[in-house]
């Protein structure tokens, strides 16, 4: 017997999946396409941060294995780096900043 997840989650999920995959995939061709013009195409992607917006979320951290969410000024230093003429060879890349969430599952009790 398939067990469904609720209705909509399925989706999102598809959605969520397709949507990552585009981005990567743009980020790479465009690098691919762009390059021989000298300019250079990354991607970042931020994984929980402290936000006003966020400031009120219920949420544990017992997946990040850092154990907290990122500073905006963490994610920001990286953009200037990218942006900068520090990093003139990087290109093609996608950045992933959240504490090590998806370097495997790490679940582990909140305290």
């Amino acid at each position: 017997m398939i067990v469904l997840p609720p209705p909509g989650t399925l989706l999102q999920s598809l959605m969520q999946m397709m949507a990552t995959w585009l981005q990567l995939t743009l980020t790479k061709t465009s690098a691919l396409d762009l390059g021989k013009d000298g300019i250079r195409v990354n991607s970042v992607h931020p994984g929980s941060v402290n936000t006003p917006l966020t400031v009120n979320l219920k949420r544990g951290f017992g997946q990040i294995p850092l154990d907290r969410a990122a500073e905006p000024t963490e994610i920001s230093q990286l953009i200037v780096y990218l942006a900068s003429d520090e990093s003139t060879f990087a290109s093609g890349g996608s950045f992933v900043l959240d504490g090590g969430e998806t370097a495997g599952n790490n679940l582990r009790d909140d305290k």
